[in-house]
């Protein structure tokens, strides 16, 4: 494909049948980058429209703008608008199964190795090729998410399950994750940020605290 092979030659890397482990994340991550602005083609160039936040303020600008061929912005309008949807999930704290033992979540970086599930569903090893953090106004709350064999994390209401599900759509008495829920109530959450992770690989799961849970970052 055209994307591919533009990322390829972005990187210095040779089209071939396999690549290594280092070269897959960087053609991932220049994939991801690329996916984070829809860009339109139009005469001049490229028409883009979307939400920039400020990590500092909690606020978000809606920008309308052009980028030529050049590479040169030129941005229509800048309108108030809220925050962009927060992707980032976790609790601090969260402890995100590794091969080498449970690691808090904000402590993880690209590269190191987690605990994920293939296409059958098997547990393998898988390198992050993404993570994220985001700060979180004193008034976030999160959903305590407890099943009945005592594993429990806290989670955004919207973040998603291993089965497609979100964790704010659990119940009490409903299965997930081999287990019965015993409760998923919102709590208040002062953690200042909210953080999430994503593995390689085709499901983009993971445990943390035990519980598998899908990435947002995907």
């Amino acid at each position: 494909a055209p994307t591919f092979s533009a990322i390829l030659s972005h990187l210095g890397v040779a089209p071939a049948n396999a690549y290594t482990k280092d070269q897959e994340l960087a053609i991932y991550r220049d994939w991801k980058m690329l996916r984070a602005l829809t860009l339109e083609q139009v005469p001049a160039g490229f028409h883009f429209l979307a939400i920039f936040g400020d990590a500092s303020t909690q606020r978000g600008s809606r920008v309308d703008g052009t980028i030529d061929q050049q590479g040169n912005i030129t941005v229509a309008s800048a309108t108030p608008s809220g925050p962009p949807p927060c992707p980032i999930c976790l609790a601090r704290g969260t402890r995100i199964a590794t091969p080498a033992g449970d690691v808090a979540v904000e402590l993880l970086k690209i590269g190191d190795l987690v605990w994920t599930t293939n296409g059958t569903g098997a547990r393998v090893a898988a390198p992050l090729v993404e993570i994220g953090s985001t700060p979180v106004p004193s008034t976030h709350r999160v959903v305590h998410l407890l099943l009945f064999d005592g594993r429990m994390v806290n989670v955004s209401a919207g973040h998603p399950t291993a089965d497609g599900r979100k964790v704010g759509e659990l119940k009490a008495g409903d299965r997930y994750d081999g287990a019965v829920v015993t409760s998923a109530a919102l709590v208040a959450y002062t953690g200042g940020a909210t953080f999430d992770v994503l593995p390689a690989g085709a499901t983009g799961t993971y445990w943390a605290n035990g519980v598998l849970l899908g990435s947002t970052l995907r």
